[in-house]
């Protein structure tokens, strides 16, 4: 029994570890979980003693981010499903195996699908490949390996744990926000007819101030970041061999994409890098 409690537990803390050398190569990444420890702390009001909570707290919702659990959770709220059908898994299960094995990828991943008419794919954790029934009806084989290639990218260069980090937190945050301004909101009712009333009003409007600019900021290092791993992400898939495949599938989409003149906050908070930038920095890769 002992045995396998250290074994369970070597096996726990390497797979956590795993996911924890994310953060030294991730500079955005860093400064968003800073950001979000100083409004956790903020919620005490910055009280001295009170830093070694807001760092376990911190630490809690860190760990929860990388659990197998969360992807799970993920899955479920997406309305995501497993390869069902024994068309979809006719077509769909050699293909991803096979475009999994020309990785380096340890883990088990697994195709999934969302019953969705729109063309989208994205990776979720450490383990799942998420394709769209809009994929599926618009792309062909080929084009489909390059999109899982790029999804498997996705998930090696440690993106959807990044992901799963900035979902737990911004929950945290807006739950705390939340909080901080119901309580607001009931001490300005009992005090609403003298200036008290006034001070609570003006705190609140303070709150809502503060929770649109750290929005706005967390945004644009979140979307900025985001832009770049969808380049190293196409950059991947080109170096495990699907980089005709990738831009296949990203000229269909070009064809099928004509987006309205966007303002420079729209670009800002822009997750995606504009398609014919994404061909461009492939068909260069291929020159060279």
């Amino acid at each position: 029994m002992k045995d396998f409690m250290l074994d369970l537990l070597r096996t726990f803390s390497l797979k956590y570890f795993t996911r924890f050398k994310v953060l030294i190569q991730k500079p955005r990444l860093i400064l968003f979980l800073a950001i979000n420890f100083l409004i956790i702390w903020g919620f005490y009001w910055f009280h001295p003693f009170m830093v070694i909570p807001a760092l376990i707290y911190t630490s809690v919702f860190f760990l929860i981010a990388l659990s197998d659990w969360l992807e799970w959770l993920l899955r479920r709220l997406g309305d995501v499903r497993h390869v069902a059908t024994n068309t979809e898994k006719e077509r769909l299960n050699d293909l991803f195996d096979g475009v999994l094995s020309d990785t380096s990828i340890k883990q088990d991943v697994a195709p999934y699908i969302i019953d969705s008419a729109s063309i989208n794919a994205q990776a979720i954790g450490r383990t799942s490949v998420i394709l769209s029934r809009g994929a599926l009806e618009h792309f062909s084989d080929k084009q489909l390996k390059g999109t899982i290639a790029h999804e498997l990218g996705h998930i090696e260069n440690g993106d959807t744990v990044i992901s799963n980090i900035i979902t737990v937190y911004t929950f945290v945050y807006f739950f705390l926000v939340y909080i901080a301004r119901f309580i607001l909101m009931f001490i300005q009712s009992l005090f609403a007819t003298n200036f008290i009333g006034d001070i609570f009003k003006f705190l609140i409007t303070l709150l809502d101030l503060f929770f649109r600019i750290v929005s706005f900021v967390c945004n644009v290092i979140i979307c900025g970041g985001s832009r770049t791993r969808e380049y190293k992400a196409d950059k991947y898939a080109y170096n495990i061999g699907y980089g005709a495949e990738l831009t296949s599938t990203l000229y269909a989409i070009y064809d099928m994409e004509i987006s309205d003149k966007k303002g420079l906050i729209e670009q800002m908070q822009a997750s995606h890098p504009k398609v014919a930038y994404r061909i461009e920095k492939i068909e260069q890769l291929t020159r060279q």
